[in-house]
């Protein structure tokens, strides 16, 4: 499981990462497609993230609780570890200033 403190995108055991700002623009590094992932996500989630990323009126707040809501059938769906933790500006490991929520996912192969 990573840890608030052990964050780092470049982690190659991830299978994907969905980081969003304040401006409700993101940041993806996937070792699997984004379509692939965020389409998964959409799913279980009920938020279309395409839409998020253009600048839905969705928040941050409501993605983060309704992915928590969302745990046990994202694990159904294969993800070992759904984690969602709120990054800083200064988060060197993430190294974009706006990042608000980033959410991990590891895809079990």
């Amino acid at each position: 499981m990573v840890e608030d403190h052990d964050l780092d995108v470049r982690q190659a055991s991830m299978d994907g990462i969905v980081a969003l700002g304040k401006s409700e623009k993101k940041i993806f590094r996937s070792k699997t497609s984004e379509a692939k992932v965020l389409n998964s996500l959409r799913m279980l989630s009920g938020h279309d993230l395409w839409q998020l990323r253009e600048g839905c009126a969705k928040t941050i707040t409501n993605l983060a609780r309704d992915i928590k809501g969302s745990r046990d059938k994202l694990l159904d769906a294969g993800f070992l570890n759904i984690h969602l933790t709120m990054a800083g500006d200064d988060d060197s490991d993430v190294q974009q200033a706006s990042i608000d929520a980033i959410i991990i996912f590891v895809k079990n192969d």
